[in-house]
């Protein structure tokens, strides 16, 4: 039993690992490291599958609607295999800064695009 974390919590910890050791191709990140603007579309198509682009959104959005706890331990999963993607600036970073500070036309434009993975969230 963890003192730390819930069953709950647990369970989407090793469901991360699981499916991201499976996804998890050395030779696909190196490849990244030669190109700019690029990502590991295969990781990308697995964090939309497995709701993580959602995790920490409103329901009202199509997200999950979880804790940074949750995230935190999705984002130590992919941290562990590198994955080449943009999870944190998406799911996260972008979202994040919609939800507080955009008008409410723009927030229910976009953040249903990037709980879905349709979009990518970037800073400029």
């Amino acid at each position: 039993m963890s003192l730390l974390y819930d069953d709950a919590q647990l369970a989407i910890a090793q469901e991360a690992r699981r499916a991201l050791e499976a996804q998890s191709r050395t030779e696909t990140l190196l490849a990244l490291l030669e190109q700019t603007g690029s990502y590991d579309t295969g990781y990308w198509m697995l964090a939309k599958e497995q709701g993580w682009t959602a995790a920490t959104l409103p329901e009202n959005y199509g997200g999950l609607g979880l804790s940074l706890v949750e995230l935190g331990l999705i984002a130590f999963q992919i941290g562990r295999v590198l994955a080449g993607a943009p999870f944190l600036t998406t799911g996260f970073g972008a979202a994040r800064a919609i939800a507080a500070h955009a008008p409410v036309a723009f927030q229910h434009a976009w953040l249903p695009r990037l709980a879905s993975g349709e979009a990518i969230g970037a800073f400029h």
